[in-house]
């Protein structure tokens, strides 16, 4: 009898340990683009789908700059309020979740958001990821605001030396007349 329950409890150990393993070893989530270019200024929401419903399980949102190492942007708990990390806490971001779906909100593009985002799932303390999408800024549309901005700084020179010519003119002709 003795014999039996061990070998009946050795069975349920290899059963969870298989079935762990075998869970915690497929890919579960799906990022659908692998890149999606986008002007500044503009709005984008990132997607990750789940194969199965994840409800249970804490989902987080990664973001990784070219050449840095990931940094944790949102960790959304199964039973919690999500948890926006440092330099992420304001109203430019903002994530949704379902039972098959986790969405990251940006608003107002800035060249600081360009970079690769994966989403993650944490399932038996193991974190796997999605492929990642790469947020890249329209180069075009960066150009033209970078030749806009110069523009302005050229319009905003002119402007400048209009007003000292002009304020020069002024106290000369006051100098002048108060002779």
């Amino acid at each position: 009898m003795y014999a039996n329950a061990c070998k009946s409890g050795v069975n349920a150990f290899l059963f969870v340990c298989l079935f762990v393993s075998d869970f915690t070893h497929c890919t579960v989530l799906h990022q659908p683009d692998s890149v999606i270019p986008v002007d500044p200024g503009a709005n984008v929401t990132l997607q990750c789908f789940f194969t199965e419903n994840y409800s249970m399980y804490d989902m987080f949102w990664y973001k990784q700059i070219k050449g840095q190492q990931p940094c944790a942007v949102v960790k959304a708990g199964a039973v919690a309020d999500p948890i926006f990390h440092k330099g992420y806490l304001n109203t430019r971001f903002n994530i949704s979740r379902s039972k098959k779906r986790l969405s990251l909100s940006i608003i107002n593009i800035s060249h600081w958001d360009e970079a690769v985002y994966y989403c993650g799932v944490e399932i038996f303390f193991d974190i796997k990821f999605g492929n990642g999408v790469f947020l890249a800024l329209n180069v075009s549309s960066f150009n033209s605001a970078v030749n806009h901005i110069k523009h302005c700084r050229k319009s905003i020179k002119k402007y400048k030396t209009t007003v000292y010519l002009n304020i020069m003119l002024t106290f000369i002709y006051l100098l002048y007349i108060c002779e």
